[in-house]
């Protein structure tokens, strides 16, 4: 299929040309089930031209995607697809748009299996690698991006047990924060400075917990900077249903009618946050409980449960 929108427009200072054209060609092969084999594209151009110099303005842009796919049929009871994606951006250069200056790599893949008794299991995950040229913003930008997530239900004789596993991961950034200590103009911070190695400067690691309201008090000042650094974020969610009602009979006891009227529900939920480095661990990546609490790359590691 293809599909091709054009919008030209003039006006007494510029004119205006937006062409947004996509294609996507597939093959049902159907000696393998009909899994679609496809390519596609999808561009979209904006250019605005100054009349008076024919120059391009700052505003235009021009990007790419190119990608190719495997995809499962409606028909089947397990789906999946598997997907390949190069993407460019060009900015305006005087009278034309000049070299890609962000290209992006990325391969994916969804899915879910339902022919499993009494069972389900969904996932997706996405790997991309992506350059920036722009010294500006890819400073903040990650090169290698991933996330990935991972559903598993099950449900045990006859609805009486009900589980649930999520498991995602994912990378992004987080603004740094830089942490200080200042007098407290009221005598009433938390922290005493104790001079540890008797050199005079005040240094983070010499800033500690006051027993006790002294004249040099200080207080605890966090302060968040425009840099922005690498993490890992991993999670794992676990919910547990126990319905007794579920297995009462026709004939079941008076005794047994009464607990059948109570239900249990648990729940667990933690998420850890590390610093990405070159010499992260495939535990500090992927392992969302902690492995340390004094790791120098934890970010932070939260943790709540529920019961009733």
């Amino acid at each position: 299929s293809t599909q091709n929108s054009v919008m030209n427009s003039d006006a007494p200072l510029q004119h205006s040309l937006f062409i947004r054209p996509r294609a996507d060609l597939s093959y049902a092969v159907k000696k393998a089930k009909n899994i679609s084999v496809g390519v596609y594209l999808d561009h979209e151009v904006n250019s605005i031209t100054n009349k008076a110099t024919k120059h391009l303005q700052s505003n235009s842009y021009l990007w790419q995607n190119y990608g190719i796919y495997l995809k499962s049929p409606d028909t089947m009871r397990n789906q999946f697809t598997l997907e390949a994606k190069l993407r460019m951006e060009q900015r305006a250069d005087s009278t034309a748009f000049a070299k890609p200056f962000f290209y992006g790599q990325s391969v994916s893949t969804t899915g879910r299996i339902t022919t499993l008794k009494n069972q389900a299991l969904n996932w997706t995950a996405t790997y991309r690698y992506a350059f920036n040229s722009d010294s500006i913003h890819a400073a903040n930008y990650n090169r290698h991006y991933y996330l990935g997530r991972i559903d598993y239900s099950i449900t045990a004789l006859k609805g009486f047990l009900r589980s649930t596993t999520l498991y995602e991961i994912s990378s992004g950034r987080e603004q740094k924060i830089q942490v200080s200590y200042q007098q407290s103009p009221t005598n009433t911070g938390d922290y005493i400075w104790k001079d540890a190695n008797d050199d005079g400067i005040k240094q983070l690691d010499e800033f500690v917990v006051s027993p006790f309201k002294e004249d040099t008090t200080y207080i605890k000042v966090f302060t968040v900077t425009p840099e922005s650094l690498p993490v890992n974020v991993a999670s794992f969610t676990q919910t547990l249903n126990v319905n007794p009602a579920t297995l009462l009979g026709k004939n079941a006891s008076r005794a047994a009618r009464f607990f059948a009227k109570f239900s249990a529900f648990a729940s667990i939920e933690v998420q850890r946050k590390s610093f990405a480095s070159k010499s992260s661990s495939v535990a500090n990546v992927f392992n969302p409980f902690p492995v340390a609490f004094s790791n120098p790359s934890l970010v932070s590691l939260t943790h709540s449960s529920r019961a009733s």
